[in-house]
């Protein structure tokens, strides 16, 4: 199970990174994606929020979701029982422990 969640997280995350470098540069942001021409980036009357970003901010908290969920499972599922009653029941304690131990010289 855990495999399955890793698989679907990295194709997940190589998804975002993809769509993320082709998205089209503006200014002095990293991607592969080139601008059209030199005036094309700040003064242009486009809306900066198109699709491909709609899509990027979309997969990017669906990624974060999917993370978060997989934590919680994974978390419930390897957790540790902290019951004090049964960790109680599973200690042995040897009465014969008093004879081993020294005593304390008195000063």
């Amino acid at each position: 199970m855990i495999n399955l969640f890793l698989i679907v997280s990295a194709i997940i995350g190589a998804i975002l990174i993809l769509i993320i470098l082709f998205q089209k540069t503006e200014g002095g942001s990293l991607g592969l994606g080139t601008q059209t021409s030199l005036t094309g980036g700040m003064t242009s009357n486009k809306s900066s929020f198109s699709g491909m970003t709609k899509i990027t901010y979309a997969l990017g908290f669906g990624f974060l979701f999917w993370c978060l969920f997989m934590g919680a499972v994974i978390t419930k599922q390897f957790s540790v029982s902290n019951d004090l009653e049964e960790v109680a029941e599973e200690i042995i304690i040897d009465e014969s422990i008093e004879e081993q131990i020294p005593e304390v010289p008195n000063q």
